[in-house]
């Protein structure tokens, strides 16, 4: 019995493999992103609810942002079945599954997984009529389907893999850093098949612009974004075209931005309005977030990126080693200074307000980042200017 179980767990994990190449190809293939759909019973000790859920296949960080689509209840448990009346037991089930699967897409059908998980019920006829769970159970027919879901699986990757001559498209991603001095915009693009749900990312293009968005004058509202939006056409040329509504952009400002806030929030509201209201009208781009970032996220973005440059992280999905020993970083803006370092803790314990996790290429990082507003460049500057000036107040000429 347990040689059987160890074949159907391994049967469905092909099959779950296969279902997610399957997902990579379909959505790199055409640009269109389909559902994917799950069935589950929850047999219950009182009744059974059968639910159908489905999400889209370009899952959330490697989650699916999950929604009912149906749903359908039995009264009774399945342990309270008549196991001398074969002809009988499930057939209720079956129904509801039955009526739930209409609202699966046809062509989605077959690769849509069903569980049932029985709960405290059968935890307690377990304990006093074991064999009768094992009858329900029937793990010999349950491998045959689970063995055929994966073979099912491997023959829809073979094809699909040789029908696109095994051609894994890329992923882009459009990235403004909107910096006290200057706004960086930069296109990125990955292999759509991550390592380990992260993507080994490269520098397409970028595109340089002096000045940081908080000195827009909000009067000329006709000139707000317009060099940004420019700089954006230009990296957008580089992206594939059945891949340009599917990529996203980033704004993400910083300190010059904490500072105007401060002082002035109604201005910034004003300056982050009239940008997305250019990019709205002007690209086809998924515009996903303008906004300022936190002092913190942009020391765990800078030491993100120094340590992937300096190939301080394990990308190889075949390297099961620990991470080579990262690199700490200190980012001097034009208004802020950063401090970012990995600690010794990779457990996910967060005991430091400063201290942040990320999960790379498989691997948990707690992260140490901090930022100092007024302490990059520019300020620093500025603060030795007025120093210079109360200085000479209170000299007197002799």
């Amino acid at each position: 019995m347990a040689n059987w179980k160890v074949l159907t767990l391994t049967s469905v994990a092909i099959g779950l493999c296969g279902l997610v190449l399957i997902i990579t190809l379909f959505t790199a293939t055409g640009g269109y992103v389909p559902f994917d759909y799950g069935v589950v019973l929850d047999a219950g000790s009182s009744h059974t609810q059968i639910t159908l859920y489905h999400w889209k296949a370009d899952k959330e960080r490697c989650t699916g942002v999950v929604e009912q689509l149906d749903t359908c209840r039995i009264e009774g448990g399945i342990s309270g079945y008549n196991i001398t009346d074969v002809s009988v037991v499930g057939e209720d089930l079956m129904q509801c599954v039955r009526n739930v699967s209409t609202k699966i897409d046809r062509e989605r059908l077959m690769l849509t997984p069903l569980y049932l998980g029985a709960t405290a019920g059968m935890r307690l006829l377990n304990i006093t009529a074991p064999m009768i769970v094992n009858q329900m159970a029937n793990w010999k027919v349950l491998t045959l389907t689970s063995v055929a879901i994966g073979l099912c699986g491997l023959v829809l990757i073979i094809t699909l893999f040789t029908a696109t001559g095994g051609y894994v498209p890329f992923d882009y991603g459009v990235v403004l850093d909107a910096g006290s001095s200057h706004t960086q915009i930069t296109l990125y693009h990955w292999k759509a098949n991550k390592e380990r749900c992260t993507g080994v990312v490269e520098q397409l293009d970028t595109c340089r612009i002096e000045g940081g968005i908080s000195g827009y004058n909000i009067t000329d509202v006709s000139v707000v974004g317009e060099d940004l939006m420019q700089c954006v056409r230009n990296v957008s040329t580089k992206i594939d075209r059945e891949r340009l509504m599917l990529t996203p952009l980033y704004l993400g400002a910083t300190a010059g931005m904490r500072l105007l806030n401060i002082t002035a929030p109604m201005k910034v509201k004003s300056i982050f309005d009239l940008i997305h209201k250019v990019f709205t009208l002007n690209t086809q781009l998924q515009i996903k977030t303008i906004d300022i970032i936190s002092g913190q996220n942009e020391g765990l973005f800078s030491w993100v990126t120094n340590n992937y440059l300096m190939s301080k992280l394990v990308v190889d999905r075949f390297d099961t080693q620990s991470p080579n020993s990262t690199i700490g970083m200190l980012d001097m803006g034009g208004a802020s200074a950063q401090i970012a370092f990995r600690g010794l803790d990779t457990s996910g314990n967060v005991t430091d307000r400063d201290d942040v996790n990320v999960r790379l290429y498989g691997i948990n990082h707690t992260v140490h980042a901090s930022s100092n507003l007024c302490f990059g460049v520019d300020q620093a500057m500025l603060r030795y200017q007025a120093y210079l000036i109360l200085s000479r107040n209170r000299d007197r000429d002799p």
